[in-house]
């Protein structure tokens, strides 16, 4: 099993079970700069271990400290330290000390370990290591632990001139406010970002230091809980390695103290509203309500009646002040004012999403737990806040039946009376600004949906899935293939793509996606196909025109994570504890929103898409996108197993296919996934070919991948391009190789890979030698260069490989021979049999013409790539020009 994943530098721990006892880890001081020494203590020891550690980790990707941070007898072990642990002592405590981390060639922002424990099992906190945060101390604050009634000094360490203290205060989920104006120094400005000020610092003192005061903050205006700070001059920064200085501050402990008796906070109120405030030691109580002054009294008790009807449902916000003697208490909750929505289980039967019923209605439904009230709002009702109010059942699912006019609508779900989306289940979306702009910001998605359209006139019933060992895919990314056109551009190469030899279609993802352009790999909503390509009865157009050419349809998915302004992950943002879809996730992720993997309710809606395009779409197969980042746990328990089991009840022979880099064929071994891709393979076969080198025990590991682990070889997918790598005819260029002879080399990469045992890709463009550098835009093929004679030639050699690779029967088995002729350095030989019938490839791998010996069976034999045929039972003599490759059929 490997789970979301923990490399720890960059060793990948394959059997990491964590002591039976508990071992309580802990660290002195608790918040340590980089003058610090850090005492490291594990509690509950029974054993010895060794601390294996980094520096500065982004994701899972380590540092390695330098040798004057090590302690002594540690050793290195790839990027990471092993420095044993002292004890366990009589107490059963290990202890290692580390730091200070004060050098300058290497400043350190963080320490992370892991605990191998002397009989070689792992404490790695959960597969997360242990992170112990260290701070370039640039910035420090008196007192330490404010109150809001302190003035806070600030003082910056190592300053100099023309210095700009970049604040905030209140973080949500990372995101600052900007300070109330009445608590911000003279000559502060906003910043550009609209959450911070920037307050200019004084020059420098004889040490080195600015000082500015903060505070106090006692205004109603906006209670403050937290400060967080940064320091710049002009486009120098210290940000503490990103974490930034954050200074918590707390309501003052001694008097007045402000309670509130009702309501609480987190209240859902639907009638008339009782405010009780207690203020303690105070001589004067003043109330705000969502942010404008209510009211100020003397008498005791405090008491307030509020007639909800004077509210508008939503969120609303109580500030009660309290003053004594020049000091101030403050407390502020927030409440909600509710619409009088119904309680009801969902409808029997219905779907999440909006769906069509028989009597012409349409039931909506959103899974939204936790959300205080929803409206629906469309065309079908002018927009109109106030009109379709849902209904919740118990498990937090809102849902609302209307009927709607025959027709196309536009609609959305607005949230707790505040938050436009689109329905996370829209199976069309309509993105456009009011230009007709394709736009990202996710208050204009609106979903489609047409009621009383006709069911697509599907013709492929008689249409039969290439068995995974002859499966040959042929990738592409849409906008690249025919630019500008869509789905409707496919279609029209379609017979190009057949004529090729190729077997099954994958295109780059086509899910709506932000925007005009992507490659697809932000997938905002799931079930709706990119509007920029075309509509779902072009692409349903697309599949159905696809199988009628004998090609299968692959979707290319991306489960691991969305595009920040999806519905589905707005619908919570970053309150990541009330999300039941995306989880806080600090590793790298390209920086978008991580779905929460074992989560029940992403496993649901992670089914229903698969279900969804195989039932709706015709959809083949699947290919899994970052699966290593993904993760997964046991036969189907969550992440790609749970995928490939949940295709797979839906489409018993769909192609369940993960790009799980670098490949584990144990994923294919426990799980139902049918393949991955390997990228061992791709790695190793360019490398060989582009520097002429020949490792004839590589090449049979890589053409008998039961030799490395696989359960057979249909269990991984080969491949020399992808959309992820540089073209392999460009790096042969780059390498020096005359055309002729890179031509002759990107030729013997296409035949290992189209002769090798198990599935096949190739990349759209590699059949006519596309050389363009991989970019990450809009990069279309140069179709020209098929004109070109060198170029056609490659194109003949690559659709003679593809028809062989998909009509000869030796290769669809996993047999390959390597006869024991005694070859030249460089020349590898190898045999695929199936019954009577063989394919004989030989190639020079070397940079000088060497001769071979290929023995051929009785029978008249194809010369594939030269087109021409040859008498077999003999051994025949054939020179192999540097790079060459000859292929030999029987008939």
């Amino acid at each position: 099993m490997i789970t979301r994943s923990h490399a720890l530098a960059l060793l990948l721990l394959l059997a990491a079970a964590a002591p039976l006892a508990a071992v309580e880890v802990s660290f002195r001081p608790a918040a340590p700069t980089f003058a610090d020494a850090i005492d490291v203590e594990l509690r509950g020891c029974a054993q010895g271990g060794v601390l294996h550690w980094g520096v500065n980790a982004r994701g899972n990707q380590w540092q390695k400290a330098p040798a004057e941070y090590r302690p002594a007898g540690s050793v290195e072990d790839g990027l990471a330290t092993r420095t044993p642990l002292e004890g366990p002592d009589t107490d059963g405590v290990c202890r290692v000390t580390l730091g200070p981390f004060d050098r300058t060639n290497q400043p350190v922002s963080s320490v992370d370990f892991a605990v191998q424990w002397s009989d070689g099992t792992w404490d790695t906190a959960g597969g997360k290591d242990y992170h112990i945060p260290i701070s370039a101390a640039r910035i420090g604050v008196a007192p330490e632990r404010p109150t809001i009634n302190d003035g806070l000094t600030v003082t910056v360490h190592r300053s100099r001139v023309a210095g700009q203290l970049r604040w905030g205060v209140n973080a949500a989920r990372g995101v600052w406010q900007p300070p109330h104006a009445i608590y911000r120094p003279p000559g502060t400005a906003m910043a550009d970002d609209g959450v911070a000020v920037d307050s200019p610092l004084p020059p420098p003192d004889a040490s080195g230091d600015s000082v500015i005061t903060l505070g106090p903050f006692t205004r109603p205006e906006q209670v403050v809980t937290s400060l967080h700070m940064a320091v710049h001059w002009g486009t120098e920064w210290d940000t503490d390695s990103g974490r930034n200085y954050n200074v918590p501050v707390a309501p003052d402990a001694g008097w007045p103290r402000v309670v509130f008796y009702t309501p609480f906070a987190g209240e859902e109120l639907r009638t008339t509203a009782v405010i009780r405030v207690g203020a303690i030691g105070a001589d004067v109580v003043s109330l705000r309500l969502d942010d404008q002054p209510a009211l100020s009294r003397r008498e005791r008790p405090f008491r307030w009646v509020l007639p909800l009807g004077e509210l508008p449902p939503g969120r609303h916000t109580l500030t009660a002040r309290a003053e004594s003697g020049g000091r101030v208490g403050l407390r502020q909750i927030a409440f909600w004012r509710v619409p009088p929505f119904r309680e009801e289980p969902l409808p029997e039967g219905a779907k999440l999403g909006a769906t069509e019923n028989t009597d012409g209605s349409v039931t909506f439904a959103l899974f939204a737990p936790g959300k205080h009230f929803v409206l629906l709002i469309g065309d079908f009702n002018n927009w109109n806040p106030e009109s379709d109010l849902m209904n919740r059942a118990p498990d937090g699912t809102w849902w609302i039946r209307r009927k709607l006019d025959a027709g196309r609508h536009t609609y959305q779900y607005l949230i707790e009376g505040e938050k436009r989306l689109a329905d996370p289940y829209s199976r069309d979306v309509d993105w456009t600004n009011e230009a007709g702009e394709e736009t990202y910001r996710p208050e204009l998605a609106r979903s489609v949906i047409t009621v009383g359209s006709p069911p697509f006139a599907w013709s492929d019933p008689s249409f039969r899935r290439p068995p995974l060992e002859n499966l040959l895919i042929y990738e592409l990314a849409i906008d690249d293939f025919c630019p500008g056109e869509g789905f409707t551009g496919v279609i029209a190469r379609l017979d190009y793509i057949r004529d090729l030899g190729v077997n099954a279609i994958e295109p780059l993802p086509f899910t709506e996606f932000p925007g005009a352009w992507s490659w697809g790999y932000n997938p905002a909503f799931h079930f709706a196909p990119e509007s920029t390509y075309g509509t779902p009865e072009e692409l349903k157009r697309l599949v159905n025109e696809a199988h009628r050419r004998g090609l299968a349809v692959i979707f290319d998915t991306v489960l691991n994570h969305m595009d920040v302004n999806s519905a589905l992950f707005q619908l919570y943002g970053e309150d990541y504890d009330a999300s039941p879809y995306f989880h806080l996730f600090l590793g790298d992720n390209w920086g978008f929103p991580d779905l929460d993997q074992p989560s029940e309710p992403f496993k649901r809606y992670a089914a229903d898409v698969l279900r969804f395009w195989i039932e709706e779409y015709h959809i083949d197969g699947f290919r899994y996108d970052a699966t290593r980042w993904v993760g997964w746990q046991g036969y189907n328990d969550w992440g790609a197993g749970w995928f490939a089991y949940a295709a797979k009840q839906a489409g018993s022979n769909t192609y369940q296919i993960a790009e799980h880099l670098p490949a584990d064929p144990e994923l294919q071994v426990r799980t139902e996934m049918d393949a991955g891709w390997h990228d061992y393979y791709r790695w190793r076969v360019r490398e060989m070919i582009r520097n002429a080198e020949l490792d004839r025990d590589e090449l049979q590991k890589l053409m008998e991948p039961r030799r490395i682990g696989f359960g057979s070889a249909f269990e991984r997918l080969v491949y020399i391009e992808s959309h992820d790598e540089e073209r392999f005819l460009r790096d042969l260029e780059q390498a020096g190789y005359s055309e002729d002879e890179a031509i002759r080399r990107d030729v013997l990469a296409l035949t290992l890979t189209l002769t090798a045992p198990g599935p096949a890709m190739v990349y759209a463009g590699e059949e006519f030698g596309e050389t363009s550098q991989k970019v990450l835009a809009r990069n279309p093929l140069r179709w020209d260069r098929i004109n070109r004679p060198a170029y056609r030639r490659l194109l003949e050699s690559f659709r003679a490989l593809a028809r062989l690779r998909t009509t000869h029967p030796a290769l669809r088995t996993e047999s390959i021979a390597w006869p024991a002729n005694s070859l030249p350095d460089g020349v590898a030989v190898y045999e695929r049999t199936a019954s009577n019938a063989a394919v004989v490839v030989a190639a020079n791998f070397g940079r000088t013409e060497q001769p071979a010996v290929v023995t051929l069976g009785p029978g008249t034999w194809a010369d594939v790539l030269a087109s021409a045929q040859v008498a077999g039972g003999t051994n025949l003599m054939i020179q192999l020009p540097p790079g060459d490759v000859r292929v030999f059929s029987s008939e």
